[in-house]
């Protein structure tokens, strides 16, 4: 007798194959194998049947219908639906059963210029999707085969949030050239309405409150101010203990949170270089601009803007931010001292707010500062809004931080510096939050910098300073080096 195999893949397909189909029924008789739907098996006899089809939709429809065309919402939401619908477009209508999973095939043209194989099917590409998706279709007993006009236009919004303006164009010259191809000329006028709306070319009466926001003032960014309710809500439910402002001399405290803020952000003097810089009027031949950022944001720290949770309204808000930032950046007048910035900007792999958004979301974020009942909790939120946001050019690290200083002096906290050691700990912390909704490091992460901070002795510079150098703060960020509580100096 042949012997079965060791090792099966987790979806085997029967086939007209007599001696395929005799080995597939050994499998099944031996308990190795069992079977999901009209010839297809698992080997994976422990999970549900329904999520090893889930997960294996594309591999199925490949082996099942060649040379469909994955469509509709599916081709935007890239897996079935929530009632288990899976659209293809096929050569002939019928829908196929499986567990979990219903394989609903529409008649209409096979793969077209742009649809992408995949795993013997072809997905759509995006013009024909979003085209498919502005066709008529209505839910008989389950969901419909196209998104509803509100989910269409959010996909539209994140679209042009990720990727920007000239995709979208693109994706409109694509979709004029495939409508006559796939019928959908009417459906192409309403696609090419959708995005005019969108890129603000045109008003379309019909666009969602969503578009109406974003073609407004007060078009705001979603994701980011989801970002800013989830720190609300975690600092909200799991208060940080308060740190006192301990006593110490201001201009000194004041002056190492601002050569740690430069420093991290790239304008790296030695520290006592920095010191004549800011008390003694000295002025650096070689880098003149990069001493006068450094006095800067020593004097909007010793002396910070008002607290934005003090400012009674948003436009109030909005003019501090730009007025802080004129003040910080005016030895750099290509920066755009106090103007909102004109591109979009991006650090490595993220991606921040578009500028048409810019204001929008501050103001949104701004409600949310005033609901909070805590200054550490405040301080935290207009840190990590400014910084998530980035409306500025240049400056922006330095501006968050500026403003967090402004609630942690409202509320008579300790400041928190971020020393240079610190740094990585500090962008890994935000990028938690950022990438993966997750606040638990950032609070974290400047609970413990305000710790450091109250446990330094700021009465004098030269005491600070070595109490610092025992926390390793003057350190270059190292996997072996740390920040640590000082020692006695």
């Amino acid at each position: 007798m042949r012997k079965l195999p060791a090792v099966l893949p987790e979806i085997i397909f029967g086939t007209s194959d007599s001696a395929e189909s005799r080995r597939i029924g050994r499998l099944v008789a031996a308990g190795r194998l069992r079977q999901l739907g009209p010839r297809v098996y698992t080997s994976n006899l422990v999970e549900e049947p329904a999520r090893i089809v889930a997960r294996n939709a594309f591999q199925i429809a490949g082996h099942l219908f060649p040379g469909a065309v994955v469509g509709y919402r599916t081709a935007i939401e890239a897996a079935p639906a929530k009632d288990g619908s899976f659209f293809l477009t096929y050569k002939y209508q019928r829908n196929v059963r499986f567990p979990g999973v219903t394989f609903k095939l529409v008649g209409g043209p096979g793969p077209l210029p742009g649809d992408t194989q995949l795993m013997g099917v072809h997905i759509a590409s995006r013009p024909r999707a979003l085209l498919e998706n502005l066709t008529p279709s209505r839910a008989r007993g389950g969901v419909a085969r196209t998104l509803s006009r509100d989910e269409l236009e959010e996909h539209l919004d994140k679209l042009l949030r990720a990727q920007g303006p000239d995709a979208l164009n693109r994706y409109r010259d694509e979709a004029r050239a495939l409508a006559p191809q796939l019928g959908l000329e009417r459906e192409f006028r309403d696609l090419d309405d959708l995005i005019g709306t969108l890129l603000g070319s045109r008003s379309e009466r019909r666009a969602s409150p969503l578009i109406q926001a974003r073609i407004g003032r007060d078009g705001y960014d979603p994701n980011c101010l989801e970002r800013v309710q989830i720190l609300f809500a975690h600092l909200r439910a799991q208060p940080m203990p308060a740190i006192r402002l301990q006593p110490g001399d201001p201009a000194t405290l004041a002056f190492f949170e601002a050569y740690f803020s430069n420093f991290i952000e790239g304008i790296e003097f030695d520290v006592d270089e920095a010191r004549a810089i800011v008390f003694n009027g000295y002025s650096s031949a070689a880098r003149p601009a990069d001493g006068r950022d450094v006095l800067a944001t020593y004097r909007l720290t010793i002396q910070p803007p008002k607290a934005a949770s003090l400012c009674r309204t948003t436009d109030e808000f909005i003019e501090i931010l730009r007025a802080t930032h004129a003040l910080l950046m005016a030895a750099r007048p290509d920066k755009r001292p106090g103007e909102f910035k004109t591109m979009r900007n991006r650090i490595g792999q993220t991606l921040f707010v578009e500028p048409a958004l810019v204001q929008g979301t501050l103001r949104r974020g701004h409600e949310l500062i005033r609901a909070a009942d805590d200054p550490f909790a405040r301080a935290l939120l207009v840190q990590f809004l400014v910084s998530d946001v980035h409306p500025f050019e240049d400056g922006n690290g330095r501006i968050s931080r500026i403003m967090m200083r402004a609630e942690l002096n409202r509320g008579d906290l300790q400041a928190i510096m971020v020393p240079n050691v610190y740094r990585e700990d500090y962008f890994t912390a935000l990028r938690a939050l950022t990438r993966n909704d997750n606040a638990i490091p950032l609070v974290r992460t400047m609970h413990f910098a305000q710790q450091v901070a109250a446990a330094i002795d700021f009465s004098s510079y030269e005491r600070a300073k070595a109490q610092l150098q025992t926390c390793n703060a003057f350190e270059r960020p190292s996997p072996d080096i740390k920040l640590e509580l000082p020692r006695a100096a």
